[in-house]
């Protein structure tokens, strides 16, 4: 009787351990899921954050250009402005002073070659 007595206590403590392991099991596996989850819920906000980084970005080039072009159109000018506006523009032809107007009031976005094609660009045109 003992002896059973004693096989009985070990097959519940062994029945114990199992129910352990799979208890433990358990929370590692919702661990992991748990940490998935905010993996990718760092994602989103990371990429919703360069979103609208982005769109601030877009928004302040737009504002500083139309503040540029209201600062252009307004007049008169004073004759400080007059003059360094002469002094920048004033021997150049026509065609180089809009050019460069517009270059200056950033409508005209400038490359360093802008002839030379990327190999995708070359491909296209072939």
């Amino acid at each position: 009787a003992e002896e059973y007595r004693k096989q009985e206590d070990m097959l519940a403590r062994e029945q114990q351990m199992q129910a352990q392991q799979r208890r433990l099991k358990d929370i590692s596996k919702r661990a992991d899921s748990a940490a998935k989850l905010a993996l990718d819920a760092a994602e989103v906000a990371l990429d919703a954050a360069a979103k609208a980084d982005a769109e601030s970005f877009e928004a302040n080039r737009y504002l500083f250009e139309q503040k540029a072009i209201e600062e252009a159109r307004r007049q008169p000018k004073s004759p400080e402005e007059e003059a360094a506006l002469q002094a920048k523009y004033g021997q150049m032809d026509l065609e180089e002073k809009a050019f460069n107007i517009l270059v200056d009031l950033g409508m005209i976005d400038l490359h360093d070659e802008p002839t030379d094609y990327g190999e995708d660009d070359e491909q296209s045109f072939q």
